[in-house]
């Protein structure tokens, strides 16, 4: 007879694999919560596997994995998320790296990993939690951005959302629960646990130099951390920045090829050239991780974020951790955490502008911005500990084993 001792009784070691296309860290995003939700269910003594693509060529040459946590890579498995290629392949790959772990809980990430587990997840014996990190947006006729047709759109995504075979849907944001309960995700059998913010990593005590990012000391560094798509607003802040009165303001976009269309990142550069800022703005691909980006918020003077929708906009609460005061559209997603004049300034979505306006505004207004971004501070600090939030997921995974 086995006897298990009170820790082991009361807290028993799982098995969990997370099941996401992309993992390499990059700038906010999915790919940041995935690897904190790895690393701290670590923390809490569970065995965790990453079963994710390959990285992209010229990305950092680096797997992500750690000691307390492994990466396994599938070949084509970012392609196959937006149904470019077979899945037999990637399917058989995914299926024999889980095999040979044994998972209890697999948590796919995205509608085509959430597909693939429904099709595996009876020959593993596990059991399948499902999330999901495309923002939708019907208004611009996209759900899971993979097809141009929106009804295919729909018709994909509902789909999976309500005959796929998994046990619990986990939602990061209000937006995100909101949208899929009103596309037939049984109430009953979902939870919203907000995404997390490791307090330890992002936080008010790190180094400020400028210059060790290119800027001078005197620099007003606006951040904006995005992917260059023109859902996240990029357009809007170059145009704002080029109406700035403070012309010593120079913006940084950190940011990745991985998400950048080939003839976009050339139509941003003629639009930098044709407005005549060139020399006032800063754009490096694949170069700045996660693990970067606290010295560039504390660096930053300002954090912007310009979208016209967001999931919820994790970059926001790095930001707001580091103590670095934001300037956002006032965007679903957005404004569950930027309340104006409470937690930062929302300015209306694609209104460049009013975007420059604030912008001046900050800049001229150091001391108010200083007190919203104390509030931010608080608001992040109470509510968005990514070890309290893991600790969330963790219960989720308990109760789905436990039927």
């Amino acid at each position: 007879m086995i006897k298990l001792t009170i820790t082991e009784y009361f807290n028993p070691q799982m098995k969990i694999t997370l099941f996401a296309h992309s993992f390499p860290p990059v700038i906010g995003g999915a790919q940041s919560w995935q690897y904190f939700l790895a690393k701290y269910l670590c923390e809490l003594d569970h065995q965790v596997q990453v079963v994710t693509g390959d990285l992209p060529d010229g990305y950092i040459d680096q797997d992500f994995s750690s000691e307390k946590f492994s990466v396994v890579r599938i070949a084509g498995f970012r392609e196959a998320s937006k149904l470019r290629v077979r899945l037999d392949k990637v399917i058989e790959d995914s299926y024999k790296a889980m095999s040979e772990f044994r998972p209890d809980i697999i948590h796919s990430h995205g509608y085509a990993p959430g597909l693939i587990i429904s099709f595996i997840k009876d020959a593993l014996s596990t059991k399948h939690i499902f999330s999901y990190h495309a923002t939708p947006i019907p208004e611009d006729g996209k759900l899971a951005g993979i097809f141009s047709d929106y009804e295919l759109e729909k018709s994909f995504t509902q789909y999976i959302l309500t005959r796929t075979d998994y046990e619990h849907f986990i939602a990061n944001s209000d937006y995100y629960f909101n949208s899929s309960i009103n596309r037939g995700v049984p109430e009953n059998k979902a939870s919203r646990i907000y995404y997390g913010i490791d307090l330890d990593m992002f936080n008010p005590n790190q180094q400020k130099s400028k210059t060790d990012w290119g800027f001078d000391a005197k620099d007003y560094v606006i951040l904006c951390p995005i992917r260059l798509i023109e859902r996240k607003g990029i357009y809007d802040v170059l145009t704002a920045v080029s109406l700035l009165k403070h012309k010593e303001a120079k913006l940084f976009v950190p940011t990745s090829r991985l998400y950048t269309a080939p003839h976009l990142e050339e139509d941003i550069i003629n639009s930098i050239n044709k407005q005549g800022i060139a020399d006032r703005v800063k754009i490096i691909f694949d170069k700045v991780s996660v693990f970067d980006m606290p010295k560039a918020y504390r660096m930053a003077d300002l954090t912007v974020l310009p979208s016209h929708v967001e999931g919820l906009g994790i970059v926001l609460l790095e930001s707001l951790a580091s103590k670095t005061p934001v300037v956002a559209t006032d965007a679903p997603g957005i404004n569950e955490i930027i309340k104006n004049e409470v937690t930062g300034i929302t300015v209306p979505i694609k209104s460049p502008q009013r975007l420059a306006e604030k912008i001046d505004w900050a800049i001229d207004n150091p001391d108010q911005m200083k007190k919203l971004t104390d509030q931010g501070y608080q608001f992040v600090s109470q509510n968005f500990n990514i070890k309290s939030q893991v600790n969330k997921v963790e219960t989720v995974y308990k109760n789905v084993l436990s039927k």
